[in-house]
């Protein structure tokens, strides 16, 4: 076994639950595997129910000014750096997620499907130049 993998091809990192940097570590873990199931659950179910006219999507907003962010607000500073990781030079607002949502509710989107709508705002797009 080298560091927390295994050599027969699984992985148990070798760390109490109650570690603060492992609990961190593991959160992370589990918000990405979940990421990953919403995504694999738009494609299947998009595909099992769309001959009965149903699309399937989600959306996958950035950094968005909620009370779940509100660590945005610590600084002028947080606040310019957050705005500049999107190409917009902005921190998106809760109604520009809800537009997305309307519009993948409406009829405008009947041939979107199976797909998870990057929200962000173009966060990490690449350096500007």
């Amino acid at each position: 076994m080298t560091g927390w993998v295994s050599d027969r091809g699984w992985a148990c990192p070798p760390c109490p639950t109650r570690d603060p940097c492992c609990g961190r570590g593991r959160q992370e873990l589990a918000y990405s595997m979940a990421k990953g199931a919403i995504n694999v659950l738009c494609r299947t179910l998009a595909h099992t129910v769309g001959a009965r006219g149903i699309t399937v999507n989600a959306v996958a907003p950035g950094v968005t000014d909620t009370d779940a962010n509100v660590w945005i607000h610590s600084s002028p500073e947080m606040e310019a750096l957050t705005a500049t990781a999107s190409a917009l030079n902005r921190i998106g607002q809760p109604s520009d997620i809800a537009d997305i949502v309307a519009f993948l509710a409406s009829d405008d989107a009947r041939w979107i499907t199976g797909d998870v709508i990057d929200a962000t705002g173009g966060t990490f797009l690449g350096p500007r130049i």
